[in-house]
């Protein structure tokens, strides 16, 4: 990674502009509700936990990408077609992919 990506994903970015602001309030907003709505309807256990873990997890990456204006910090690692771009493999070879 290029000294320069890690210093835009580990610097502040401040909401400065209207958009900004309204974006983040927007999607906490959206992530406040479904909270509510899985500690209403699941039943209490590891899966309600990991269930709200993973929704502050899916705030965190959104609120990032707001702040960070979408620039990427850095290669995707979460998409399996992303992560083999450039070597050869960019098909996408999952069962019934393509068809």
């Amino acid at each position: 990674m290029r000294p320069a990506d890690i210093d835009h994903r580990y610097k502040y970015h401040p909401s400065n502009t209207p958009d900004a602001i309204t974006a983040h309030e927007t999607v906490r907003g959206g992530a406040f509700g479904f909270a509510h709505l899985i500690n209403t309807h699941v039943p209490d256990g590891p899966d309600k936990d990991l269930a709200l873990n993973a929704l502050d997890d899916v705030l965190f990456r959104a609120n990032a990408g707001i702040a960070r204006r979408g620039r990427p910090s850095g290669p995707c690692r979460c998409n399996p077609r992303l992560r083999t771009k450039g070597r050869g493999l960019d098909e996408d070879t999952r069962p019934g992919a393509g068809t």
